[in-house]
């Protein structure tokens, strides 16, 4: 069973989908018309399929994992992002169908799913890694009682392995100085990297860095932006967009939540070094004339379209081998993960940093730089500590 959803010119939105029929062995398909949001089609999307489908135990029971797996994916699939469907579909393929596909659905156990977990353990995937396979074999699970072919989910009695969080890499100043020098050198027109490649290039790589290390946004995010977005007057970027890849297609979207869409405050050392590259590219569109995508991306490919985030950060990466700093694990996540610890170091207020970041909330900045956090902690109670003895003398 599968289906789809398109905008009308009206900007409605249609559902359809196919399904065989039981009785004739045919193909047919289910239209309907005039939703007014790409939400409220999803979700009468998941009820129709749901209400044509024959489910209840006895339709469990005639159903392998691979088959229901097939199934949920297809299902799930309508209003999740491509990117997630990308990640659910190798868990599933690559991973979970080859072990437990062949199984009965009704007959998926406990010790099946723990047996699994734990060869793919052995098989020296993290336990994070494995731990993702667990949540979609969960997830799907879950659906399957709700769906009424299961009466319970084996998964739930499962222990999953816990992934210790890793502790944020960072760049220390020294090695964003280093890179800073890199790109001074090559911004010199005598240098062999100038002439290469041109002044265009020079610029966008600096203003790549600049932005990453100063402002935090997430790659996706950082390949979409627009001039449009730059408020000069008001010293600010506005993040309205981010991009995403599933495939070789690059996909243009809002940020998942509110908190995405947000209003990130520079400097006007990094504001003046965005207006010269605009200038730049302004400069390469003229001679490009109609040959030029008029978007308006700040990052943009050689004839002004988008560029994928994973271009972004191939360019990332061959700038740190030219600075001596490849090798190490860096990429443009690692800059996001600097400007944030710099932040909270600095003694910025935890809900600026989280607003600043688009967190979903100040826990989630909290939980995922609680190390930081601590370290900050214990200095300022040392230094509190140290005064109030300097006080007893005074």
């Amino acid at each position: 069973m599968s289906g789809s959803i398109r905008q009308e010119p009206n900007g409605t939105f249609t559902l359809q989908f196919w399904f065989k029929d039981p009785q004739t062995g045919k193909r047919q398909n289910v239209k309907r018309r005039g939703f007014g949001s790409k939400r409220k089609a999803q979700i009468a999307m998941r009820e129709l399929q749901v209400s044509f489908d024959s489910v209840g135990p006895e339709a469990g029971a005639k159903l392998s994992v691979s088959q229901y797996l097939k199934d949920w994916f297809d299902r799930q699939a309508v209003d999740k992002a491509p990117a997630t469907n990308d990640r659910y579909r190798n868990a599933i393929e690559r991973h979970i169908e080859p072990a437990l596909g062949g199984i009965g659905l009704v007959k998926l156990s406990v010790l099946n799913i723990d047996n699994f977990l734990a060869s793919k353990l052995k098989s020296g995937l993290s336990e994070e890694t494995v731990n993702g396979f667990y949540r979609v074999l969960n997830t799907a699970l879950k659906d399957a009682v709700r769906w009424g072919y299961l009466n319970k989910n084996p998964a739930e009695l499962v222990s999953p392995p816990k992934a210790q969080p890793a502790e944020k890499v960072i760049m220390s100043s020294d090695e964003q100085a280093r890179v800073v020098a890199q790109l001074i050198k090559e911004s010199d027109p005598q240098s062999l990297f100038h002439r290469r490649n041109g002044a265009l290039s020079c610029s966008f790589n600096t203003i790549l860095f600049h932005l990453a290390v100063l402002t935090g946004l997430r790659r996706g995010e950082l390949a979409g932006l627009q001039f449009d977005d730059i408020d000069e007057e008001g010293g600010a970027i506005h993040v309205r967009r981010s991009i995403s890849q599933s495939g070789r297609r690059t996909i243009i979207k809002r940020p998942k939540t509110q908190r995405g869409m947000r209003r990130v405050v520079i400097d006007q050392r990094l504001m003046s070094r965005l207006m010269k590259h605009r200038e730049q590219m302004t400069a390469y569109r003229e001679q490009l004339g109609s040959d030029w995508n008029t978007q308006g991306w700040l990052f943009a490919s050689a004839d002004g379209s988008v560029l994928a985030p994973r271009a972004l950060n191939s360019r990332f990466s061959k700038l740190l081998d030219r600075a001596g700093l490849g090798g190490q694990g860096y990429n443009l996540h690692t800059l996001r993960h600097t400007h944030i610890s710099q932040m909270l170091m600095s003694n910025a207020p935890p809900l600026v940093v989280s607003r600043r970041a688009g967190h979903a909330s100040v826990a989630t900045t909290m939980n995922l730089y609680g190390h930081v956090i601590s370290q900050i902690e214990e200095g300022v109670i040392s230094s509190r500590l140290e005064e109030i003895q300097r006080s007893w003398s005074s």
